[in-house]
């Protein structure tokens, strides 16, 4: 849901699993970039602009699991206030070839790509070269299934009725992955104990993490918790009970230390500190 807040900027209300997405807001920070994080004038402003769309709610800090701020870059305007300065990005091709993209903002990142490229394949050829444009247009997301959504799910739910796991966490695993789905399947048949879930209350699976050091890059704890599966975001403790399991999971892939494991679990606990830091 989206809707104007008491002073004119939009509220977002967005389902997010087990928990609410609610922004965001607008303010002037002048301090390091990697010191940024939501503070109380920020968490008290959306739960009022909440309270005031969903009166029933009666939302208060107590209720906030976690949060989460960065900086926008926005394109200087002369004359304009934040609220009032455009979100939209701007490309910009040098006299030497030099492509730079300003502005913009993660929901538009697809165009900003699409538009950077265009642009250096039009440069490219005006200097004799044979270059396509962007083909982003018309490429399907990771993992994207070709068939229906309901009869892709239908079959899945099936192949993961053989390993146990329930319809919830089933689903789950299908909306998240795609086709890649069955990578996940055929970690969790290879070590049953991989099919477990990672936390109570919510159906992310010990078999996502190692998928995830696996085949998605992932480097440290945070890269599991907060930008693979979302326990950061969506479980009470911020994932705090799985962080055993999952920094053992990495340790064993990554071939960490005991003392890396130790410091990538401080890493983490350090996350959820600045993401409370309003308190």
């Amino acid at each position: 849901m989206v809707s104007p807040s008491p002073d004119g900027r939009l509220l977002f209300a967005i389902p997010f699993g087990s928990v609410t997405l609610l922004g965001t807001t607008d303010q002037d920070f002048a301090g390091s970039p990697d010191d940024v994080a939501a503070d109380d004038e920020d968490v008290r402003f959306l739960l009022r602009a909440a309270n005031a769309l969903f009166p029933s709610t009666s939302l208060a800090p107590a209720d906030v699991v976690a949060t989460f701020a960065a900086l926008r870059p926005l394109l200087r305007e002369s004359g304009k206030s934040v609220q009032d300065t455009s979100r939209e990005d701007s490309v910009a091709v040098s006299p030497s070839g030099l492509v730079t993209v300003s502005g913009g903002k993660l929901t538009t990142h697809r165009r900003m790509g699409e538009r950077a490229i265009d642009s250096a394949a039009g440069d490219l050829r005006r200097g004799g070269r044979a270059m396509a444009n962007s083909g982003t247009r018309t490429r399907p997301f990771p993992g994207a299934p070709e068939k229906p959504l309901p009869v892709f799910l239908s079959e899945q739910e099936r192949e993961a009725k053989g390993l146990e796991v329930d319809t919830e966490t089933a689903r789950h695993v299908c909306l998240r992955y795609g086709k890649r789905a069955g990578a996940v399947w055929k970690l969790a048949a290879e070590d049953r104990a991989l099919s477990e879930r990672l936390t109570a209350g919510l159906p992310d699976i010990a078999a996502e993490i190692v998928f995830a050091l696996r085949s998605e890059d992932a480097g440290s704890v945070a890269d599991l918790l907060i930008r693979r599966t979302h326990l950061f975001w969506q479980a009470s403790d911020q994932g705090v009970a799985a962080l055993p399991r999952v920094t053992a999971l990495a340790a064993r892939e990554l071939g960490w230390s005991k003392a890396r494991e130790d410091a990538a679990l401080q890493d983490y606990l350090s996350e959820i500190a600045k993401s409370r830091r309003y308190r």
